[in-house]
């Protein structure tokens, strides 16, 4: 790789973030080409004098950005910039599923109303502890 990662160095802030944004810039720039190998990690940290699990965790989020991939035993390379997903619907679009988040849907009122009938008819008290085994006495009627 060339000496273009040089400008992490120089950059504030946390070593990763620095790492990876320099990486960025010096793709953006061409100085650091598409296909091209990167040194190995620990290569990479010593070159830079940090540690290796800064640089493990910069190619990890480097990775993760697109900027490259790396096979074991085959090494890391530069990846070919895609294009910007163009919206959910598209077929290029990718979901972030790291956190297991329901997705807002705008029923914010109706969830409040149903809760407050709930406090109003005193039954929270029955929805906090566990239930009767025969369940509770109004549905069992209903029944």
């Amino acid at each position: 790789m060339t000496d273009g990662t040089r400008s992490s160095r120089r950059s504030r802030g946390h070593a990763t973030l620095a790492f990876v944004l320099a990486l960025e810039a010096d793709i953006a720039s061409g100085r650091v080409k598409p296909g091209m190998r990167l040194l190995p990690q620990r290569d990479m940290a010593q070159r830079l004098e940090l540690s290796v699990g800064t640089i493990s965790k910069a190619y990890a989020e480097a990775e993760q950005r697109g900027l490259i991939s790396g096979e074991v035993g085959r090494g890391t390379f530069v990846q070919r910039r895609r294009p910007e997903p163009r919206g959910l619907g598209s077929p290029e679009a990718t979901i972030n599923l790291a956190l297991n988040v329901p997705p807002y849907t705008g029923e914010d009122e109706v969830i409040s109303s149903v809760l407050a009938e709930i406090v109003a008819d005193g039954e929270i008290s029955n929805l906090l502890g566990y239930l009767p085994h025969q369940g509770l006495p109004a549905i069992a009627r209903r029944w």
